[in-house]
């Protein structure tokens, strides 16, 4: 094996496993997804190969037959490797390697701009110093056969073992938060623990720099070491179990109101079925009454009693058709409720083109609806005509997407940032706390939630637009 050999065979899977890592961890743990998973390997592959073979050349010492080593060195023949550290690369190539990640994830990661760039600075230095505490590990376990011979196989195998571990440990994370917490993490998180392994790993490593590393040393350092990747993996569970209970909340919460919107729908069916019944019933004098008025050539009485007629067969439609059973009987529950509070509420279009589950459907529609309502009904708008203070509900299918868009008057525009809205507590009132709720249930079907706010003269007319794309 030449020492060229022995470089490569050391670095090149090490960058390109660490790049590919880096990766999973901001798509698969941190859930910030990127635009095209497969563009973005290909280009962390491609860069890893090149700054790999880059390094390995530098890395050669130029006195022949030796690569040289700080702590500990395993001997082939007259090759020796450093068993200190497996990641010390040159420093200019590994900094050259991280800043082209970050700036190839900043354009990848689907964020607003200052989120992209956060999130790539933070979750390139928090796994660079989660890395380092493996490294640490495989150092310090190293540690104990200083003094033995060792082939340079069995330093490059435990080394990449410990990447094993480290991925394997990334990977029971990303699980867990895929079926507890499948959501980004805030960014201050982020912030707490890029402080936190940077402090910790910078006053571990000033620990280990001396020379009487004992055994006994050793073992305090590798069950240090340890409890952090432990406590790191509890912060996870406990974070999980919260949200888990979070969303089981919610579910309870959007369970017990598509309860109460299915009992009132089915009781204002059954009313409109008794109403049409008795119209049935009374067809035959209706008839006979407009035939006399017709005779009597009274036709503003007749006209009169068509309205009437009219009046009663709009009263028996107790819902829009959209074609959703659960979107049916949410806006029925809410017409009503709509209509108590002396507001109109009007839907129109079809759902189609998607599959939401009942749960989701709820959370979006009833949250839309409950906060256009209290919106709509602030006392300030209750001397505007009947016209303005109505609830619009569309929705329509294009050949991608499905919309459902809603409209009510609101008596101040509120300000809307990031896609949420930052009031003051009258306005939050108006508007209420839903709009995350309707965000994180449109999230699980890749649907996205706009807000926009139309000034007018008795205040403005908001609109939050739900967007799906269709499979």
């Amino acid at each position: 094996m030449t020492v060229f050999a022995a470089a490569l065979l050391r670095y090149i899977p090490n960058i390109v496993g660490q790049n590919l890592i880096l990766l999973f961890f901001v798509d698969g743990v941190l859930k910030y997804r990127f635009k095209n998973r497969k563009r973005i390997c290909i280009i962390a592959v491609a860069l890893s190969l090149l700054f790999g073979v880059l390094i390995s050349w530098n890395a050669i010492d130029p006195f022949p037959g030796e690569y040289r080593v700080e702590v500990g060195t395993v001997r082939v023949e007259d090759i020796e490797v450093d068993v200190n550290d497996a990641d010390d690369f040159p420093e200019v190539s590994q900094a050259l390697v991280s800043i082209i990640m970050v700036v190839v994830m900043a354009v990848e990661v689907r964020e607003k701009i200052l989120r992209k760039i956060a999130v790539a600075i933070f979750s390139t230095s928090i796994l660079s110093e989660f890395t380092m505490l493996f490294t640490l590990l495989h150092s310090t376990v190293m540690g104990f056969f200083k003094n033995s011979e060792m082939t340079v196989y069995l330093f490059i195998g435990s080394m990449y073992l410990f990447m094993f571990l480290e991925f394997l440990l990334l990977y029971y994370i990303a699980n867990l938060r895929t079926k507890y917490d499948n959501t980004p993490m805030p960014i201050r998180i982020l912030f707490v623990a890029f402080v936190f392994f940077g402090l910790f790993v910078s006053v571990f490593t000033g620990l280990l720099s001396g020379e009487s590393n004992t055994n006994i040393r050793r073992v305090i350092t590798i069950v240090s070491l340890l409890m952090v990747l432990a406590g790191t993996l509890i912060f996870f569970y406990i974070r999980a179990a919260r949200k888990e209970r979070s969303k089981l909340l919610d579910v309870n919460s959007a369970n017990e109101q598509l309860i109460a919107a299915q009992t009132e729908y089915f009781e204002a069916s059954a009313r409109a079925d008794k109403e049409i019944r008795a119209i049935r019933h009374d067809m035959k004098n209706n008839i006979q009454v407009l035939s006399l008025l017709l005779e009597n050539n009274e036709y503003d009485k007749m006209r009169d009693y068509l309205d009437e007629l009219g009046e009663d067969l709009q009263s028996t439609d107790v819902s829009a058709h959209t074609g959703n059973t659960i979107a049916d009987a949410i806006i029925a529950e809410k017409k009503q409720k709509a209509s108590g509070l002396g507001l109109t509420l009007n839907s129109s279009g079809q759902i189609k083109g998607v599959e939401i589950s009942s749960v989701d459907m709820c959370k979006m529609l009833a949250n839309i609806l409950d906060n256009a309502i209290e919106a709509a009904s602030d006392p300030s708008l209750s001397e505007l005509s009947s016209d303005i203070k109505t609830i619009t509900l569309d929705f329509r299918s294009t050949g991608n997407f499905f919309m459902m868009i809603a409209t009510n008057p609101c008596a101040t525009c509120p300000e809307i940032k990031d896609g949420q809205i930052k009031t003051t507590k009258k306005e939050k009132e108006n508007h209420g706390f839903g709009i995350k709720n309707i965000s994180s249930a449109a999230s699980n079907y890749g649907g996205e939630v706009s807000l926009s706010c139309e000034p007018a003269p008795y205040g403005g007319n908001f609109t939050i637009e739900v967007m799906i794309p269709i499979n």
